[in-house]
């Protein structure tokens, strides 16, 4: 019999689900009133990388859980987008109130048990499982709102390259070899949608605090979360501190980037972030493996933290680092195990341009 999600955690679901909805929603109300921040995305773009390990971090941990994974995402100057994407772009600014901008992305991501030199199964732990997708969004930033909604399609399994990625970096650190991808989640095709909304709550001064909501849904996970973010610098950034529970959801906006970097130092501000999440489902912990089937119960709520510092080095270049500690996402049926929580650190390098850079 399928497992069924709590009456609970569906009910608080649904109230997130709706709180995004509405998030997303205000947006045309809200651009009837109120000037658009974000009119230089007409001519600006860029690119972003994100690499996250669970290494980055101190004091240092091993393997387990959310181990690690990689982002880039290039953004398009709104009146530079290609002609094939501007009818993808065009539906997004319908969706979402007023004008809009269109990224691409592609990314990976990676999970493993806490011993990753066991190479026999670990029924009693999360199973190992890897993704690698490729993504397109759009969004908007106006009066301190931001919104967007992403569409992400990929593959689980030996197809998402988790294993030689991690392998690869284990090398390059001289880490003990991860030897457990033979019991790895089976193929199957990653299918998501991903939205979120946040508000520039309250400015006070150097401090910004917001409120967000989200949603993700899909063929792998299913969750709702909210949170709320501060941000504290010379001249607040307009770009929110967003919730890093679900920790593939960047938010790149190249136009609300040049804006911080023309502060010069000023573009020197530190953030954080509470976060909640309500989960119904989740392939990285239930999913079938080549092994024998988790014997792991899916946590239905987890909370995470994260604060970090960012530096506009410039006008056009931007490094960033967050660390995250989030709850275990899985308990074990097995009393012995203890999942505790999960730490890893994250690495963005960004830089934008007039248009798309030649590209």
């Amino acid at each position: 019999m399928p497992h069924r999600a709590p009456r609970s955690a569906l009910g608080t679901s649904l109230i997130a689900t709706f709180a995004c909805a509405g998030l997303l929603a205000a947006g045309p109300l809200r651009a009837q009133t109120t000037a658009d921040d974000s009119d230089t995305s007409s001519s600006v773009g860029g690119w972003q990388f994100v690499f996250e390990n669970d290494r980055f971090v101190l004091p240092a941990r091993g393997d387990g859980g959310y181990t690690g994974g990689w982002r880039f995402d290039s953004g398009f100057a709104r009146d530079a987008t290609p002609g094939w994407l501007e009818p993808l772009r065009a539906a997004g600014a319908t969706l979402l109130g007023g004008p809009a901008t269109l990224n691409l992305s592609a990314g990976q991501l990676a999970y493993t048990p806490r011993d990753a030199k066991i190479a026999a199964p670990q029924p009693d732990q999360r199973p190992w499982a890897g993704m690698l997708y490729a993504a397109a969004s759009v969004h908007r930033l106006s009066d301190g709102f931001f919104r967007s909604v992403e569409l992400k399609l990929g593959v689980i399994g030996p197809g998402s390259l988790a294993r030689q990625a991690q392998t690869g970096i284990h090398r390059l650190t001289g880490s003990d070899r991860p030897a457990g991808w033979g019991n790895q989640l089976r193929p199957r095709p990653a299918i998501e949608i991903d939205a979120v909304g946040s508000l520039r709550l309250a400015t006070f001064g150097p401090l910004g605090i917001d409120g967000d909501a989200g949603v993700v849904a899909g063929t792998v996970r299913n969750a709702a979360n909210v949170g709320l973010g501060v941000v504290i610098g010379a001249r607040p950034p307009a770009l929110p501190a967003v919730s890093s529970v679900v920790h593939d959801h960047v938010i790149f906006d190249a136009a609300a980037m040049r804006a911080l970097g023309d502060d010069g130092w000023h573009g020197l501000t530190a953030f954080a972030h509470a976060g909640g999440q309500v989960v119904a489902s989740d392939q990285f912990v239930t999913g079938s493996t080549f092994g024998p089937q988790p014997d792991v119960e899916l946590r239905r709520h987890v909370a995470a933290l994260s604060a970090g510092l960012n530096w506009a080095v410039s006008r056009d270049w931007r490094l960033s680092y967050v660390q995250t500690r989030r709850t275990s996402d899985y308990r074990s049926r097995n009393p012995a195990v203890s999942e505790g929580s999960e730490r890893w650190g994250g690495v963005q390098l960004s830089y934008t341009c007039a248009a798309n850079c030649g590209w």
